[in-house]
This record gives C-alpha cells, structure tokens and sequence, in this order.
C-alpha cells in the first residue's frame, strides 16, 4: 500500500483505512499551532461543537468536532489562510448562535 505525500485537501477524496490514519498521525507528530478555537457554549454529548483554525508549515486546517471524547470530526486542508478562514466562517455560521473563542495560554 503506497502512503499518501501530503494531506487530502478539500475537493481530493479522503484516504481510507492505514493511509488516513498515517496522515492523521502525521499532523498530530509534527504539532500543528492553534490558531483559533471556538466552542458553541453547549455541553453534553449530543450538543456540544468546536471548531478549530489550525497552521503548520503555511498548510491550514480547519477541524470540526461534535460531541464528547467519543464524538467524530471533520478536518479540511487549505493553502491559504483566507481559504480556511472562509471555511471557518462558514463552520460557524449554524443558525443557532452562541459561539466562543477559547483563549489558550
């Protein structure tokens, strides 16, 4: 099985099983820096949301999660940072409101 160069990238078809577990790996091992962080305000399993604006390497990543520990996420790879801020914005424009920046140290 030959792995992926880079990172899927928004529009590519997302790599399956071993490859996309590499490419997750991958970015974690490397540490991308936090940018943004937004939590909806919500806890709970069903209702809570964050959404992530991520940089490595002039490679952006915007990385939505639902739920808990156990909730799923979405990441979506960008070469600019005004193409994952558009995405970002979109992120959180739900309909519902209530969003907030988490300020990490």
């Amino acid at each position: 099985m030959r792995l992926p160069a880079e990172a899927p990238r928004p529009g590519e078809a997302a790599a399956t099983g071993l490859a996309r577990m590499f490419v997750h790996t991958r970015v974690r091992i490397c540490r991308e820096t936090l940018r943004e962080h937004y939590w909806n305000g919500r806890a709970g399993r069903l209702a809570r949301r964050e959404v992530c604006l991520k940089e490595y390497r002039g490679v952006w990543l915007v990385e939505a999660r639902r739920g808990d520990a156990y909730g799923g996420s979405r990441s979506w790879w960008f070469d600019s940072q005004a193409e994952a801020r558009r995405w970002l914005a979109r992120c959180l424009d739900d309909g519902v409101g209530g969003w907030r920046r988490v300020d990490h140290p």
